[in-house]
């Protein structure tokens, strides 16, 4: 962030100064001040920041924004209410400057084809890009917050779990252009259907500048259907060959794919640093956002092949014989789809999938548990799993004539870690996945220590 003065940030925010000062950073944790923040005081579910306004003011705030009454030695902007000010603050910042912003959004895939965007642009431009998985009304306009006249081009991730919600966010952002991943059915026990979840994706059009750009994931059922927004022009990347974009996979391994490009502009050839076709669809919806940011399109590659996958986000590795798939960060069914696929063309000896819960599937979820089920049949040499829709897993798998394995349920993650050191041997492959809320990377760190992870 500039440096900005107390009476610049109260305009921004549409509050009050009272006193004045200057503010060159954010925080909104008391514990993550640093001589000249404004500390931003959130009221949560859990905590009100504002019980930490004297624990900031000790740290070196040089200023607070506040929607109560509060007693400090610093100027405060006092605002009806910090949260809605925070994406006021953010959205009016980011009017002072002119970098290519590309929102993306989606049900699955969104962080690696934002992680894959950022290395695609980074090469020939300063970028920046939402860090880790802060993409609500709170962490979104952190990340907007960064921007300064330095920054050429800035992708950030916007999350939903309802109507409403990416339309608040896009128009604080306002992008240039916007990818949506694919259409799947996270979050649809809140929204209730496949279309309700792409009308909330769609929203990321209503804050887009006139002229725009949105990029679409042709070959999804819901988004190859999506007709222009007026005033906005679609691209589709497609690996069916019928998008503006389109490639060929010509060669898939482990942890890789080797692809070739179609544009109207030439053809060229990519390398994917990550396993899974999923994993080239999110290549090539970064390869056209870069694209359409003006990018040149060997640069835009040469930054894809640096990508690495972010913690517990479908890396592989091998550790005392055995290949390690750990993917533990989110689950929902189309990403489970894409790990077992991973999981069937990784190794030579036997294929092992730990599995656990998929949440905020509502009343879908004994389905959607059971279909993942029946996707393993064909993939594992054994199943193992644990959690509240464990048995669903298990009649899915049962219920496949002529499934490969066998299915094991195990009451808890602690008789799931000494199955797992009794069993895995040399020449496995396994697969660890489940939603965060699951905590799988607690089994992993068990059943491989650390030391011998490194």
């Amino acid at each position: 962030m500039i440096k900005l003065t107390v009476e610049q940030v109260a305009r921004l925010a549409g509050g009050v100064a009272f006193g004045e000062g200057e503010v060159v950073s954010i925080a909104i944790d008391s514990r993550k001040v640093i001589p000249g923040s404004l500390y931003i005081a959130i009221k949560g579910q859990r905590l009100d920041g504002h019980a930490f306004i004297g624990e900031a003011c000790e740290h070196g705030a040089a200023a607070v924004m506040a929607h109560s009454d509060c007693e400090c030695a610093v100027p405060v902007v006092r605002v009806d209410d910090t949260t809605k000010a925070l994406l006021r603050f953010a959205g009016a910042y980011r009017d002072m400057f002119s970098p290519f912003l590309i929102a993306l959004t989606g049900s699955v895939g969104k962080t690696s084809t934002k992680d894959m965007t950022y290395c695609a642009l980074a090469e020939s431009r300063k970028t920046i890009k939402t860090d880790g998985n802060l993409n609500n009304h709170i962490g979104m306009p952190l990340n907007l917050l960064r921007l300064d006249e330095t920054v050429e081009a800035a992708v950030i991730e916007m999350g939903m779990s309802a109507r409403g919600e990416i339309s608040r966010l896009t128009r604080a952002a306002k992008p240039d252009a916007a990818i949506i991943t694919n259409i799947g059915i996270s979050h649809i026990g809140l929204l209730g259907s496949r279309r309700e979840i792409l009308n909330a994706k769609m929203e990321i059009v209503e804050g887009m500048k006139p002229g725009g750009t949105l990029i679409l994931n042709g070959d999804d059922d819901m988004l190859s259907g999506v007709a222009e927004p007026e005033g906005i022009r679609i691209i589709r990347y497609s690996l069916l060959g019928e998008g503006d974009v389109s490639a060929e996979i010509l060669r898939e391994g482990d942890n890789h794919s080797e692809v070739r490009i179609k544009t109207a502009s030439g053809e060229y050839d990519m390398v994917v640093p990550a396993g899974g076709r999923h994993n080239v669809y999110n290549a090539l919806g970064a390869f056209t956002a870069a694209s359409v940011a003006g990018a040149d399109p060997l640069s835009a590659i040469r930054g894809i092949g640096k990508f690495r996958p972010a913690a517990m986000r479908q890396s592989v590795y091998e550790k005392g014989g055995v290949t390690v798939i750990e993917d533990c960060y989110n689950a929902a069914p189309d990403s489970m789809s894409a790990a077992l696929s991973l999981l069937s063309r990784t190794g030579g000896g036997r294929r092992v999938a730990v599995l656990s819960d998929m949440v905020e599937l509502g009343d879908y979820s004994p389905a959607a548990h059971e279909r993942v089920g029946r996707e393993a049949a064909s993939v594992a040499d054994l199943l193992m799993i644990y959690g509240n829709f464990a048995a669903d897993y298990e009649r899915g798998f049962n219920s496949v004539d002529g499934r490969r394995g066998m299915v094991e349920i195990f009451p808890d993650k602690a008789a799931l870690t000494q199955a797992l050191k009794e069993t895995l041997r040399e020449g496995d492959a396994v697969l660890f996945k489940a939603s965060r809320a699951q905590r799988l990377e607690e089994v992993i760190e068990k059943v491989f220590p650390a030391e011998e992870r490194e």
